[in-house]
């Protein structure tokens, strides 16, 4: 128990560090990028203001994936911070189109999840009935909240594989490269 508490006293302290550092990079993109968009509509076509938003969607799935990868560095690894988001873009090296997809995957069915709990709260101020209407409105919506939970814990796997396996390719790679250095 006691290895177990000095575990975790160890890696939150890395965790917090490249959270931070994950939340920078979107937060930056993601206000340069609702910047530039409305900028683009209003000085060229529409049909190039969409090419930008489908780039931009990309981009920021493609950043969801690294930093991802980057926070679990940064529980599996001594890594924090920027050095747990450099190897987490190291790792994608050779498989961005396979973390892009994955990425893109569960942010697509939690987008839908959460579009369908935005829906239904449409025209409601839950918050005003006080916790019995909070509560309420969860028992009527725990499915779709346990869906949200599940697919939040899926990614949580998802990654954790995706991460294991860069890992054994990246450590497979530098082996043959240095077998080939030494013949």
């Amino acid at each position: 128990m006691h290895a177990a508490t000095a575990t975790v006293r160890l890696a939150w302290k890395r965790a917090l560090a490249t959270s931070i550092c994950v939340y920078v990079v979107m937060l930056g993109f993601v206000h340069a990028w609702r910047t530039l968009v409305p900028l683009l509509e209003a000085q060229t076509s529409s049909l190039l203001a969409g090419f930008a938003v489908g780039i931009g969607v990309a981009m920021e799935t493609y950043l969801a994936a690294v930093l991802s990868l980057a926070m679990v560095v940064s529980i599996l690894e001594d890594r924090a911070g920027w050095e747990a988001v450099r190897i987490g873009s190291g790792l994608m090296e050779g498989r961005r189109i396979s973390g892009w997809v994955l990425s893109g995957g569960l942010g697509l069915v939690s987008g839908m999840i959460n579009r369908k709990l935005e829906e239904k709260m449409e025209g409601q101020d839950v918050m005003r009935g006080g916790w019995t209407a909070v509560m309420k409105w969860l028992g009527e919506n725990a499915g779709l909240v346990g869906w949200f939970g599940l697919v939040v814990e899926w990614s949580y796997i998802v990654t954790s594989v995706f991460y294991f396996e860069s890992r054994r390719r990246k450590l497979g790679v530098e082996e043959e490269k240095s077998s080939d250095a030494v013949v």
